[in-house]
């Protein structure tokens, strides 16, 4: 990963269910060192992009750089712990 990039660069994520748009054009810089949240309203798009970047949906599109290495289907080695 070059110097001074983010250690994770989300750009035009979108997700499409039957009928409906998840999220559109969701961008995120999330730099290392520290703990990163998702905050927003009940139905605002929070746990979609976070369930892309686990694996658990495919994004419609949009790329995902992790650690210098892109992806562009799901999953980008990220764990993630839900509250629920």
């Amino acid at each position: 990963m070059p110097a001074g990039e983010p250690l994770l660069k989300v750009e035009g994520l979108t997700k499409h269910f039957p009928g409906v748009v998840a999220r559109a054009e969701a961008t995120l810089d999330a730099s290392a060192g520290g703990p990163h949240g998702v905050c927003g309203e009940n139905g605002a798009g929070k746990s979609t992009p976070i369930r892309v970047l686990t694996g658990a949906h495919w994004p419609g599109s949009g790329a995902i750089r992790f650690d210098g290495a892109t992806y562009t289907g799901g999953g980008a080695g990220i764990g993630w712990f839900p509250t629920e």
